[in-house]
């Protein structure tokens, strides 16, 4: 039975419109953080801030980071359906998955294949997006890579924060660390959302496509 086409819109927005929600979020608690770093000179580890402001400062920061978590988990559960609805789309585009349908499920969460196995998936999504242009143009946009290796910094700076959180508390050297990380997911879901948009696109252009003659074909590919 040929698996039916079914377009990413809504699951793109749904994607779109949590990751800016919780980048906003994010980006409250990354004020409140620099307003942390400076050190008083002669006082090592302590804050420039008096007591109180600096516990006002440390609350604001955790209640944004709090809720930016939340709604990167909506995100996250939205992303895997969008990858997991991309990825039944190859089979309705004329190729053929390399891995099972429950990978796009389980992708982001088996340790150890989860560094690589997103990425593969959705360079899959890009090849087979655009069939016609594979001899003579690159499949995979030029963001994607640049995407999962800023993806993958960011999660291990969070790593490294968590250790630092654990170990010293909060002093500035583990705030710098989250700041650091923050920065990092920031520009790692400003990338996640130009990748499903751009993706969608290509496949919604090359299913669109198909019932075009070859000419009209390559001409909506080409700025891609």
């Amino acid at each position: 039975m040929t698996t039916p086409y079914a377009s990413g819109r809504v699951l793109v927005w749904t994607v779109v419109a949590f990751l800016i929600l919780a980048m906003l979020l994010h980006l409250g608690g990354l004020i409140s953080d620099f307003q942390l770093i400076g050190v008083h000179a002669g006082q090592k580890g302590l804050y420039r801030l008096d007591i109180g402001r600096r516990d006002l400062y440390l609350v604001f920061s955790a209640a944004t980071l709090l809720a930016a978590l939340g709604t990167y988990a909506l995100a996250s559960i939205a992303l895997v359906a969008w990858l997991r609805n991309s990825y039944r789309n190859l089979v309705a585009l004329g190729g053929t998955p390399r891995y099972a349908m429950w990978w796009p499920l389980a992708a982001f969460f088996v340790p150890f294949v989860n560094v690589l196995r997103p990425y593969e998936m959705v360079t899959e999504i890009c090849a087979n997006a655009r069939p016609l242009m594979r001899g003579n143009a690159k499949p995979v946009p030029p963001l994607v890579p640049w995407w999962w290796a800023v993806t993958l910094l960011a999660g291990l700076a969070w790593l490294a924060w968590l250790y630092g959180a654990l170990a010293f508390g909060n002093r500035v050297g583990v705030i710098e660390v989250r700041v650091l990380a923050g920065l990092l997911t920031l520009v790692s879901a400003a990338l996640t959302v130009s990748i499903v948009q751009t993706i969608s696109q290509m496949q919604d252009d090359s299913w669109e496509g198909r019932f075009l003659p070859a000419p009209a074909q390559e001409g909506r590919w080409r700025h891609l």
